[in-house]
Parts: structure tokens; C-alpha cells; sequence
């Protein structure tokens, strides 16, 4: 096994003797799943239609070409029993059971477990290669064709802009923002992802779409992330060595803020017509009247799962008693219980844990230490997201998911 730093959240790279081979298969299953989220969010906002069946038979075709290669190449089903997949497999098992009892309809947990197939579709891949590189991409690439559309789709600066009429606002500056962390915390050694002037140029089309959106969530796990980032995490490659937080670092980040304030307030007040500057001044009517109605599906949904405290209304059906709950932690409260509460986010208590155990584990300066520290970030990210935004039914916030879980599957598989 030869381990080599392939970029900040990666794994280590394996290199195999069936190499050559693996590009034929999994290329395919690659081309499948960029099909799929290209139709989910860029083929509608173009074309205004959805290519017909486009999500289940790119799903059923990747799958069985991953049984395929799975049996080709002789890799066991290992990768698949780590906690977090474990305890979204029992959530499903268990929302089924619930489902056939409250609602007699499997429709919705159906939803979830074609997700849930997505993310052991890039678990797969990664595992097999050792390597993070795909979901990573994927991200980077779809969020840019869809930053792009957006503007073209721009209106007044005065107006919230979507993707498109299925693509709410926030779910575009969601979009935008994961692409905008992904390649902050991606950087290959040999790729044109990693050239400096590409970077910038994406993450400033990334900023400009989040503005755009006005989504003030998206701008402020973006700043998180750039902080994060600034603070706590650089490559072990660099000329920077791990350690502490240095002060030329802090003295660097504030004059950097300072500047780009500066600019943006003597050369572009345009900035100052845009619906996110009204919203984060909070001179915008409209969104005191969100807020607050966001507030009182707070409360209905936590009031819906004190009537159904165990078991829930049904996985997706909280939409027939109070609309949309806004929230990842109410909507499966709600839905699915107490008890689907625990299994779900059963998932991520286990992978923090093993995130900081890992963190703590790893020497100073390793690039496992590095790696653990991106995770535990990425982790955090999803968790803000999920407290304002039902992230479970959006398959952008799958794809970082999918990416805790297939680095956590990598590096048990890698523990002794």
C-alpha cells in the first residue's frame, strides 16, 4: 500500500494492481450519477422538464453495475457495516414497519431509500479507490452549472433568485455553499481544481450566487467554513507547519476581511440594493414575516410530536398536519418518533465520535489529523443546516453526507 497525500480531506490512496481496470466500470457508474444530479437540478432549469425515469433507471443501472464490479473484483460487503450506515438502515427498516402501520403507504420512506442507495453508490466508489476525489468533484462541478444558470435566471437585485420553479432559493444557496466548501477544503495536487486561479473563480461564482439567493444560512456556513479553514486547518504538505494558531495567521485573516469590507464598501454599493443586504439588516418586512413563520412550524411540529411522541406521524407525512416543519430535527421528531429520532441521528453521534477519536489519535501534522479535522467541520456544517432546513430530502445535502460516511467507511476499514 502506498500512502500518498492526494488532497486535505482525502484518504490514502491505494495503488492496485488491477488499476486499469477499475476505470471501465466505475467510470460508467460515475457518468450515471453526474446524469442523475445534473437532471435533478440543471436539466429542468434549463429545458423545463425532467428527463422522463432519468433518476430510477440511472439508480437501478448503478447499482447493479456495482453489484457487478463488487463481484468482479471480489470486494466484500464490509464497507456497508460502519454505525452511521447501520443506523440509517435500521431508521429505514424501522420507518417501513411505521409506515404500513400509520399510513399504509411506503411512497415516501421510498424517497429516502433511493438517497440512501445514492450515498452506498459514492461509499462504493470511494472505497474502492481509496479515495474521496469523486463526491468531492461531483460537488464542485454541479454547484458551478448551477451557479451559472442562476444567473442567467437573475432578475432585480431586489428579488430573491432560484434555479429554477422546483428549486427553492435556499436550497440554491445551499447548493452554492456546497460547492463553495467543498473546494475550500479540496485541493489535488494534479488537477485543474487545483490551480489557485481556478479556485478563485469558482468560489467567487459561488459567493455571487449565495448573494443572489439572498440565503443568509448559506453565507454564514460559507464564513464558518473560510474561518475554519483559517484558522485550524492547513495542508501538512505546506510550508505552514501544524501547530497552534500562529499570529501572523490571525493578523493575515483580519487584514484580508478588512480589505475585501473596504472594497465592497467604496466600490460596489450595488451590494447595498441586493435582497441579502435588506435581510441581514433586517429592514425587510417579508422576512420578519418568514422568520416568524418559521417559528410558529417550530412550534406546531414539536406540538405534533408530543401527540405522537414514539412513533411519529410517518416519515414525510408531517407535510399533511402542519406543511413544511423547516427543520431536519423536527421533521424526524415528528415523523418518526422518538425512537427515529435516535436511530437517525444515531448516525452522526457515532461519526463524530470517531472523528475526535480519530483527531485525538492522529500525530501532530499528520495527514490524518488534517482529515479529521475537515470532517468534524463538514460535520458541523450539516448539523447548522439541519436545524433551519429539512436537509433529508435534498439530494445536495445527501452528497455531503455521503461524504462523512464514505470517509468514516475508509479509515475503520483502515483501524487494526
Amino acid at each position: 500500500m502506498t500512502n500518498t497525500v492526494v488532497n486535505n480531506v482525502n484518504a490514502v490512496n491505494v495503488t492496485r494492481t488491477s488499476a486499469k481496470k477499475k476505470f471501465d466500470v466505475l467510470t460508467v457508474i460515475k457518468a450515471l450519477i453526474y446524469i442523475q444530479i445534473l437532471n435533478i437540478y440543471c436539466v429542468r432549469a434549463v429545458v423545463g422538464a425532467y428527463i422522463p425515469y432519468c433518476t430510477q433507471l440511472t439508480g437501478v443501472a448503478a447499482i447493479a453495475l456495482m453489484l457487478y464490479h463488487m463481484w468482479t473484483r471480489h470486494v466484500k460487503f464490509s464497507f456497508l457495516f460502519t454505525k452511521p450506515m447501520m443506523f440509517w438502515l435500521v431508521f429505514i427498516v424501522y420507518s417501513v414497519v411505521c409506515a404500513l402501520g400509520a399510513t399504509n403507504s411506503l411512497t415516501s420512506i421510498l424517497d429516502f431509500v433511493e438517497k440512501y442507495a445514492f450515498i452506498i453508490i459514492v461509499c462504493y466508489i470511494c472505497y474502492y479507490e481509496r479515495d474521496l476525489s469523486f463526491p468531492f468533484q461531483l460537488a464542485i462541478v454541479i454547484s458551478f452549472f448551477c451557479s451559472v444558470i442562476s444567473f442567467t435566471n437573475s432578475g432585480s437585485l431586489n428579488d430573491r433568485n432560484s434555479l429554477s420553479d422546483v428549486t427553492s432559493t435556499n436550497e440554491m444557496g445551499n447548493i452554492a455553499m456546497t460547492g463553495f466548501v467543498c473546494i475550500l477544503f479540496y485541493k489535488p495536487d494534479k488537477n485543474i481544481l487545483g490551480n489557485q486561479i481556478v479556485r478563485t473563480v469558482l468560489m467567487i461564482c459561488y459567493l455571487i450566487a449565495v448573494v443572489l439567493t439572498a440565503s443568509r444560512q448559506s453565507l454564514l456556513l460559507m464564513m464558518m467554513a473560510f474561518v475554519f479553514r483559517v484558522f485550524l486547518c492547513h495542508r501538512p504538505a505546506d510550508k505552514r507547519k501544524a501547530g497552534g494558531i500562529k499570529l501572523s495567521q490571525v493578523f493575515f485573516c483580519l487584514i484580508s476581511v478588512a480589505i475585501i469590507l473596504i472594497i465592497v464598501y467604496k466600490y460596489f454599493p450595488v451590494f447595498y440594493e441586493t435582497k441579502l443586504y435588506s435581510r441581514l439588516a433586517g429592514t425587510n418586512t417579508a422576512t420578519d414575516v418568514s422568520d416568524n413563520a418559521r417559528l410558529m412550524l417550530y412550534k406546531n411540529g414539536l406540538a405534533l410530536w408530543k401527540r405522537h411522541p414514539y412513533f411519529g406521524v410517518g416519515y414525510n407525512f408531517v407535510r399533511n398536519y402542519i406543511g413544511y416543519s423547516h427543520s431536519t430535527y423536527i421533521e424526524i421528531l415528528a415523523g418518526s418518533g422518538f425512537i427515529g429520532f435516535i436511530f437517525f441521528f444515531g448516525a452522526f453521534v457515532s461519526l463524530i465520535a470517531n472523528l475526535i477519536r480519530r483527531w485525538s489519535a492522529s500525530p501532530v501534522g499528520s495527514v490524518s489529523r488534517f482529515n479529521a479535522k475537515y470532517m468534524i467541520c463538514l460535520c458541523g456544517i450539516i448539523m447548522v443546516l439541519a436545524a433551519t432546513r429539512a436537509v433529508h430530502y435534498y439530494i445536495i445535502s445527501m452528497l455531503l453526507i455521503a461524504i462523512l460516511f464514505t470517509y468514516d467507511s475508509i479509515i475503520r476499514s483502515d483501524d487494526p
